[in-house]
């Protein structure tokens, strides 16, 4: 059976236990895996199967200019999706329009990276200058003097006084 699935230009995975293979996790998650260099090898053994809509997506994806009138007769989606790569090839403003809409997809993934790396900048700052209060509470409070915890935490006298409320 492996050996059929290696032949297929396209396959369908799922998640399933692993003791129990028919017992599938979820039917919402699938994984669907297209291998180009074997769709290609499929097309010049076979030709194109213009009822096999994963064909044909897969082919306008890698050469939208190259597919063919029929298939587009046979599915709308595909047809539809292609005079909209025509409009925008056309029209100035349109692919103006396509390059600012990706431009702020990949700027606002940057700026979400940026503030999750920020975010955790700060979350470390903040425990580590909770961690060196609750140390100077306890220092003081087993009546360590406050010149030896100033020394110990390198914090000047102000600065220890004030955690203690002093």
């Amino acid at each position: 059976m492996l050996n059929r699935a290696r032949e297929k230009y396209h396959t369908k995975w799922q998640i399933r236990e692993e003791e129990y293979g028919k017992i599938v996790l979820t039917d919402v998650l699938e994984i669907h895996i297209i291998e180009l260099s074997k769709l290609m090898d499929r097309l010049k053994n076979k030709g194109i199967d213009e009822k096999d809509k994963v064909m044909l997506w897969s082919l306008f994806i890698k050469n939208p200019e190259k597919i063919g009138e029929n298939a587009m007769s046979e599915n709308e989606d595909i047809k539809r999706a292609k005079e909209e790569l025509d409009k925008i090839k056309q029209d100035k403003r349109e692919r103006y329009l396509a390059e600012l809409r990706d431009k702020h997809i990949r700027d606002t993934k940057a700026v979400e990276k940026y503030g999750y790396k920020k975010g955790i900048e700060e979350g470390r700052k903040k425990g580590t200058e909770e961690k060196q209060k609750t140390v100077i509470l306890n220092m003081y409070n087993k009546k360590i003097d406050i010149d030896t915890i100033c020394e110990i935490v390198e914090l000047s006298k102000e600065e220890v006084k004030k955690i203690i409320g002093e």
